[in-house]
């Protein structure tokens, strides 16, 4: 028995110019696919490959939610209700045109199929814990949409990067962090299953953005207040490879797990 029979999620997996059933759909198909689509592996970023060929404007037919980051490693990226956010180094988030281009992208159209009353008071690792208590199927993905107030949050951004490119655990420690205190937001993500460890952040990933999209980052820590979560349980993923000399001679096999936990969590 292959791999590919033994998960329930159904993979997709394309690099440039290979064409499959889902990239040769038609765009009013497209936006309605229930599926996770990812551009770029974790482990690419992580060893600093920046720079990819995917539009901002191409992403956007993939999906409405979701995270990322820009060329050049130039900010955090939150998508949100179709619009497509950078948050800089000073903390605020302004909307990118659709030229722009992304490294490393997790979209998806998000449709809530659960609505959940989140607790106050939970630190960000009890908010997480929270999650994934309520997760039934542990091998598929969950997007997840968080609104409410939080009492604190800590979120961050990254610099640009210029060639040639660190990899981004030392980047890391150049990293900006925010603090918010009694801010309403929305924070958006995904929980990934430990299978796919070395193409996506396995666990929670979560980015923010405050309710008048003006500032928020990469979470980091929070308390939560009075809130709600809605989830969205996915069982397909669709994957884009970079078509790009960089990413063909780039050297992806190996144990990442302690820079991937450094470059999620690291604190200030």
């Amino acid at each position: 028995m292959s791999f590919f029979s033994t998960i329930p999620v159904r993979f997709v997996v394309t690099a440039g110019f290979l064409a499959c059933f889902f990239f040769a759909a038609s765009p009013q198909a497209q936006e309605r696919v229930e599926a996770i689509f990812q551009y770029s592996t974790i482990n690419a970023l992580l060893q600093g490959l920046y720079d990819g060929e995917m539009t901002i404007g191409e992403l956007s037919r993939q999906g409405d939610m979701g995270l990322g980051t820009f060329n050049h490693l130039d900010g955090e990226m939150v998508v949100m209700d179709g619009a497509f956010y950078r948050v800089g180094m000073d903390g605020k988030a302004h909307m990118v045109t659709a030229e722009e281009k992304t490294p490393f992208a997790v979209v998806t159209f998000f449709e809530a199929e659960e609505t959940l009353p989140v607790p106050e008071g939970l630190s960000f690792k009890e908010l997480i814990d929270f999650l994934d208590d309520s997760v039934s199927n542990r091998n598929a993905f969950q997007a997840y949409r968080l609104d409410g107030i939080f009492k604190s949050l800590r979120a961050r951004s990254v610099p640009a990067q210029h060639k040639p490119y660190e990899k981004l655990a030392h980047v890391i420690e150049e990293q900006a962090v925010f603090e918010f205190v009694n801010v309403t937001g929305t924070l958006v993500g995904f929980r990934a299953p430990d299978y796919v460890a070395d193409l996506n952040v396995t666990g929670f990933h979560l980015h923010f953005l405050d309710a008048d999209r003006s500032a928020g980052g990469h979470v980091l820590g929070l308390v939560t207040g009075p809130g709600t979560v809605q989830v969205n349980e996915i069982n397909e993923f669709h994957m884009r490879l970079p078509d790009t000399a960089d990413f063909s001679h780039i050297e992806l096999i190996g144990d990442h797990k302690e820079a991937l936990e450094k470059v999620e969590t690291k604190r200030q």
